[in-house]
């Protein structure tokens, strides 16, 4: 007997009676009606014990075309026994089949519950679910201090090695917006050197900014070390896409040896180009340099007097104040 037959029952089974007030409840958030109140905070309560039985019928809903009703399954989902709900999900996001946005919400439950990801999510088209993604992330900007928060978020959610990896993906799909969180992240003290380093070649001006992308995922990042975050009662789950949820393929290539000394005669060609006015060959050769030795300041502040020779002053002022960080925090030190 189906649960909607059962629902018509005058008096359920009584195992089967949380069943049917969860289905009857996603079936007025189809229509709209999201629960409320004390309602909303009773009907979570059930489904964190009501066992396995309630999970087929919230992942159906999870793939629903009613964003309303998706939405409070999720909400639902993230009250769920820990364990199995990440098996499930793990499992629904490396199978093949499936809308590639039924898999963002579900990495957005594993991103509230603190849980990382698997590493083989399986995506009809990644490349549309990046830019997506990105899209999604940068809606959230409307401000300086929204700029400022998501700085944040990145610098403290995403690992510093993963950084460049996210930001090469943010610029290459989130055109202004994209440059200016770039920006952000460049000049603030905490993105360590050598970082830095990679992320200055992203900051080549563009002359064609990227098409504006559809806000349509949701997806927040993970962070394997948060633990299980309780959502708070009237509160819906974060709409902010933090980006471990990026499908961004994770390079576990070694790491190239770095000299312990640079060569001095990179340094000797690279301070000759710039005293004859070959700003574009100094700063090729200042970028490997920083590249390698990402705490020397005096190559940083050459690279920036070639930049504001060439008139990009958005890198010369980046790589300024890089050579101050480095500048103050060997004074801190010294």
């Amino acid at each position: 007997m189906t649960l909607a037959a059962l629902s018509a029952l005058e008096d359920p089974p009584f195992a089967l009676a949380p069943l049917l007030e969860v289905a009857a409840s996603l079936q007025r958030a189809r229509a709209g009606q999201l629960p409320t109140g004390g309602e909303r905070n009773r009907l979570l309560a059930m489904v964190a014990t009501a066992g396995s039985a309630v999970f087929p019928q919230l992942l159906r809903a999870l793939g629903s075309g009613s964003e309303s009703e998706a939405e409070w399954a999720g909400q639902l989902l993230r009250r769920t026994n820990l364990t199995e709900v990440t098996t499930r999900l793990h499992k629904l996001l490396t199978r093949p089949a499936g809308p590639d946005a039924v898999k963002a919400r579900a990495l957005a439950i594993l991103a509230d519950l603190g849980v990382s990801p698997p590493s083989d999510v399986s995506l009809q088209d990644p490349e549309q679910f990046i830019a997506r993604s990105v899209a999604e992330l940068l809606s959230t900007i409307a401000s300086a201090d929204d700029l400022r928060r998501t700085t944040e978020d990145l610098l403290t959610a995403v690992p510093a090695d993963e950084l460049p990896a996210v930001l090469r993906e943010v610029v290459r799909h989130g055109g202004e917006m994209g440059g200016a969180l770039l920006e952000a992240v460049l000049l603030d003290s905490r993105t360590p050197d050598a970082v830095a380093a990679e992320l200055i070649p992203l900051t080549r001006p563009t002359r064609k900014p990227a098409p504006r992308v559809p806000q349509i995922v949701q997806l927040p990042v993970p962070s394997s070390q948060q633990p299980r975050r309780v959502l708070p009662v009237g509160r819906t789950p974060s709409q902010r896409m933090l980006l471990d949820a990026l499908p961004v393929r994770r390079k576990s290539a070694t790491a190239r040896p770095r000299p312990a000394h640079r060569e001095p005669a990179k340094q000797t060609r690279a301070l000759s180009a710039l005293s004859s006015a070959r700003y574009d060959e100094a700063v090729a050769l200042l970028k490997e340099i920083v590249a390698e030795q990402p705490e020397h300041q005096p190559s940083w502040l050459n690279l920036a007097v070639a930049y504001s020779a060439l008139a990009q002053h958005r890198q010369a002022d980046r790589c300024l104040r890089r050579a101050l960080h480095l500048v103050s925090t060997s004074r801190r030190h010294g």
